[in-house]
């Protein structure tokens, strides 16, 4: 029996190792706008010169074929041909075994959950169970996958997953072989991360989304595994309705003799696989990618679809936050930050292929569906934002969101704040509208909820309420907004949400006391930006001073706090109370018009925390 195996394996080898002498496949991209329909008239024409036509791309005008040297010269004779390009081989990035030590050391502080049982860690280090308290679970959202095989229906926590579709194209285009059992064991282990639902045991990340699986590896190393089966994939997911897709795959080199990609074709404009993941944004998808497991080898950066400039790359980071070794960094080859974002991706749980149980692996391949678990939990809560927008809240969200790096990205993704990442909404009337969702572990003092508002002229904020519009089954928890009044109307503003959970806790986003949101008339995204904080607690002169109308009295915080203003007669008897309010950090002002005062000698009080200062100021009437 093992003689006739290495007989057949030898066979297959040579078989496949003849075929790539004489045919090669290629990209053959037609003449015309991308995204036009594809020509049958061109197709045909094609196929009168090779063997088969394997994949249509309507995105990219072109089509997939096998051809030898001759065929392919008659085939860039053609007036509609406009290049060909070969097609890449697939290198998946494979789970990587960190040093025994670093893995014993992981596991050691694993959380097992009584809910989430072994998954503990990997949902709660990302704060996607406070998510999930609110009841944000993935409903309404379709996520696809694109990797190996998937056998889901045997496993406790799959068996019940809401899989809508599902397509082999290996299988498909491979239709006389006998796959290997070993063809299902990475897309079963990915898919898991965000579809298992085993209360107790494992918890998925958006359980309750709907899923698309596309099988687009040949997992046999004798096999071209072909970027053109993936075009196909995410085309395919496109028909379905997909509104996430999540890939663990990567592309970099071709069949010999041909060049492999490079490093420098990393530029979101080259590989195949990356135009395809950008055009799959333009029609609303957002795509994520593992960035790879190339970190500590000489390719080091990430691969093809990961540096699509619209393509959200996920680098791995451990348990304690530390970027694992091998995951790939940036930039892209044109400069952009890459990855776009990191999760866990040592140690991460899964389900085991032909058991019930549960096997922990560690690569980019499992940080990915972390992220787009968590994109889908976002698109479910909020199913109006654009994939622009979601992108957006993954990285300003991130908790390196001020100071985005090459190792990192933008950070290490928290759910809560890229939930809660506002939006711009134009409401009747033309008045923009600033809608936030938000939640917290122990609910939230819905009165609380603020928004601390200024113009990009004036140091100081103006405090308005926020409406809750949605509410979630935590029914503090959910969809607020704020519509802007006239006197906005065209103005750039900086702004800070705050809000009180149930437990007294102060919530604030942007979380660092150094940010706020930038919200620009001509811009629809929000973004984070940087402004001045105080570094130490100042109480400044009133002026005018003497006055005999009006005052300001004048204070920087350089923590956010609460702050109480008071004004004094000579008599130690209180003329007014100026403020009484929870302040950001920052530089603030409060007026003082007295109005039955006589004139004289007054005093004024500021407490803040635990710290209290007193000016002196004069009043004539």
């Amino acid at each position: 029996m093992v003689h006739s195996l290495i007989i057949f394996t030898i066979l297959m080898l040579t078989t496949f190792s003849l075929e790539s002498q004489n045919h090669q496949r290629y990209w053959i991209f037609f003449t015309g706008e991308d995204n036009a329909p594809l020509s049958d008239i061109h197709v045909k024409e094609v196929r009168t010169v090779t063997d088969s036509i394997t994949v249509r791309s309507q995105w990219l005008n072109a089509v997939s074929a096998p051809a030898t040297a001759d065929q392919l010269e008659t085939i860039r004779t053609f007036p509609f041909v406009k290049f060909t390009q070969p097609v890449a081989r697939m290198a998946r990035p494979q789970p990587v075994p960190e040093p025994r030590e670093t893995d014993d050391l992981q596991r050691q502080y694993l959380t097992v959950d009584t809910y989430y049982g072994i998954s503990g860690t990997q949902i709660e280090m990302h704060r996607i169970d406070v998510l999930h308290k609110a009841g944000v679970t993935g409903e309404g959202v379709i996520i696809g996958f694109l990797d190996t095989g998937y056998d889901w229906e045997r496993h406790t926590a799959l068996k019940d997953a809401r899989v809508i579709a599902e397509r082999d194209f290996v299988a498909e285009h491979f239709s006389e072989d006998q796959l290997p059992s070993s063809h299902y064991n990475h897309g079963t282990l990915v898919f898991s991360v965000v579809a298992g639902y085993d209360p107790g045991a494992f918890i998925g990340v958006a359980h309750n989304a709907q899923f698309l699986l596309g099988a687009t590896e040949d997992i046999r190393s004798e096999t071209p595994i072909e970027e053109d089966f993936w075009v196909a994939g995410i085309e395919w997911m496109d028909e379905m309705g997909v509104d996430i897709v999540s890939t663990s795959l990567g592309y970099s080199t071709f069949d010999s003799p041909y060049e492999n990609y490079t490093p420098g074709d990393m530029d979101g404009r080259t590989a195949v696989t990356t135009i395809a993941a950008d055009r799959a944004f333009e029609r609303g998808i957002l795509v994520v990618a593992s960035a790879g497991n190339s970190g500590n080898t000489d390719w080091r950066i990430i691969t093809s679809p990961a540096d699509g400039e619209y393509v959200v790359a996920v680098g791995a980071v451990d348990a304690f936050e530390n970027i694992a070794s091998f995951s790939s960094r940036g930039p892209s080859a044109d400069g952009r930050i890459k990855p776009d974002i990191s999760a866990i991706g040592v140690t991460v749980a899964g389900a085991q292929v032909g058991t019930s149980g549960y096997r922990f692996a560690s690569g980019t391949s499992l940080s990915a569906p972390i992220v787009s678990g968590a994109a889908g939990l976002i698109l479910s809560a909020r199913p109006d934002l654009s994939a622009d927008e979601l992108r957006n809240a993954l990285h300003m969200g991130a908790r390196r969101e001020g100071e985005p790096d090459n190792t990192y990205g933008y950070g290490i993704l928290d759910a809560p704040p890229a939930l809660a990442f506002p939006v711009k909404r134009v409401v009747t009337g033309g008045l923009p509208a600033i809608e936030t969702f938000l939640t917290a572990k122990d609910g939230l003092v819905e009165e609380t909820v603020s928004l601390h508002l200024r113009t990009t002229s004036d140091p100081d904020y103006y405090i308005y309420p926020f409406t809750i519009s949605a509410p979630s089954i935590q029914t503090t928890a959910g969809l607020y907004r704020h519509i802007l009044s006239d006197r906005y109307r065209g103005q750039t503003v900086r702004f800070v949400i705050t809000a009180r959970d149930s437990s007294g806790n102060i919530i604030r986003h942007p979380r660092s006391v150094s940010q706020e949101f930038f919200l620009s008339p001509v811009h629809d995204l929000i973004t984070v930006t940087e402004r001045i904080i105080p570094d130490r607690f100042v109480l400044h002169q009133n002026f005018p001073n003497p006055f005999n109308d009006r005052t300001v009295i004048r204070f920087e915080l350089p923590d956010d706090g609460h702050v109480v203003v008071r004004v004094y007669d000579v008599l130690g008897r209180q003329a007014a109370l100026l403020t009484d309010e929870f302040y950001l950090a920052g530089i603030h002002e409060v007026t003082w018009q007295p109005s039955v005062q006589s004139s004289g000698l007054y005093f004024y009080t500021i407490r803040y925390g635990d710290r209290t200062e007193t000016g002196r100021m004069i009043y004539l009437r």
